[in-house]
Formats: structure tokens, sequence, C-alpha cells
């Protein structure tokens, strides 16, 4: 452990500086006629029970950002401001799951800042995302991030520790349920991650470790169940 660890203030400092930097730059950028955001607004219209055009097909799309989308319209009903609410809050997320991901992985804040840094200013790929509208995206790898996390730090025991392998599941469905390309590299990225952690935990007994993979194979199933009825049918031609 180094001296930062030990004082948890400064890599959490850093992290405060760099997020409020990129939400105040992503909230201060107009949205309006940039991007995909304005078929964001549209498809979730669907969801709040008003009327779509034609030529948008619903079914085609995942449908956790736009239903999430809808929600926070329902109490910023602003569609400009809700939009923007919703791409700073995505954003703040995001950063977050790098954050969490790298200090769960290496059990280091001073790597959870790194990874933040490395996704967010060495790289300009994932804000590039906010830049055109790529919520989706965005989404589904916040989500793969944070499912991550949660398993690297179900690995660590001492227990079985099923909450963590509650959230990593579920993370891995709403990863999923975000992108379907971002899905499709999830899901070995988490399944990986998640037998890695099973077998780290030597101390507990297999049965009860099979028993904390039930979140995980649920979560497997409901993934199945929508490539089945949506992206297969989506995709027949």
């Amino acid at each position: 452990m180094n001296e930062h660890d030990r004082n948890p203030r400064v890599p959490l400092l850093l992290l405060g500086s760099l997020v409020a930097g990129l939400v105040v730059l992503v909230a201060t950028t107009p949205i309006t006629g940039r991007g995909d955001y304005g078929q964001w607004l549209m498809t979730s219209r669907y969801y709040l029970g008003q009327t779509v055009p034609d030529y948008r097909s619903i079914s085609a799309l995942p449908p956790l950002v736009p239903l999430m989308l809808s929600g926070l319209r329902l109490v910023v009903h602003d569609p400009v401001l809700a939009i923007q609410t919703f791409n700073v809050l995505l954003l703040a997320g995001l950063i977050a799951s790098f954050y969490l991901a790298g200090m769960a992985l290496f059990e280091s804040r001073v790597v959870g800042l790194f990874a933040v840094a490395l996704g967010m200013l060495i790289t300009d790929r994932f804000l590039e995302l906010f830049a055109f509208g790529g919520l989706l995206q965005s989404a589904a790898v916040m989500f793969t991030s944070l499912s991550v996390a949660a398993f690297a730090r179900a690995g660590r025991g001492p227990g079985v520790g099923r909450r963590w392998w509650t959230i990593g599941s579920v993370g891995l469905a709403m990863a999923t349920l975000s992108h379907g390309g971002t899905g499709l590299i999830a899901v070995p990225v988490g399944l990986s991650l998640a037998l890695l952690s099973v077998l780290r935990l030597r101390h507990v007994p297999w049965r009860a470790r099979m028993r904390a993979l039930l979140p995980l194979a649920i979560s497997l199933y409901v993934i199945a169940v929508y490539w089945l009825v949506a992206l297969l049918s989506a995709s027949q031609e």
C-alpha cells in the first residue's frame, strides 16, 4: 500500500476535481441539433405513452437507456434539460465506474484514479460518445465496468460476498440491455472475471460458491432470452 492509499483524501480530491471539470464541460456544451440526442428523446416518448413516428422502430433498440431517460423526463419536464441532465449523470456514472473497476482490480485508489485518467484524458474515445450522443454505448460501458468492479470485489473475500455477485450480475444484464454490441463484449468479460473470482475463494466450500453464482445464472438467462427474442428477430435480414 502506497502513501496515497493510506491517505484516501488525496486520490478522492483529484477524482472530484476531474469529475467536476468534465461535468462542467459537458453541461455547458449545447446538445440541440447535435449527434443522436434527438432520436433518444424521440425514442423515450414511446415509454411515456406519447406518439412516435412510424419510421422509428422501437423494438430494434435496446430498451434500458430510453426507459431511464423517460423516467427522468417524468421529473424534468423540459426535454432538452432532461437529456442534458441525463448526459451529465451518465458521464459522472461512467467516471465513477472506471474508478471503482481500477480500485477493485488492483486494490488501490491510485490505480482507480489512473483508470479514470486513462479513460477520460489520455484517450478521447469515451468523451467522443458524449460529443455525438452515444448514450447507449456509454451506459453499456458504465454497467460493464461496474460489473467488473463487483466481481473483482467478490473474489477478494473473506466470505462469499453475495451482494457483490448480485451487483455484478445485474450490471452485466444492464450492459446487455443498454447496447447490443457492447453487450457482446461485456458477457465474456464478466464471465471470465466471475470464474477467476470463484477460483480465488479457495477457503470457501464449493457448494457455497455455486450458490453465490445463482444471480449470475439468472442474469445469463435474461440475457439469452433478450438476445433470442429481440436481437435475433431484428437481425434476420
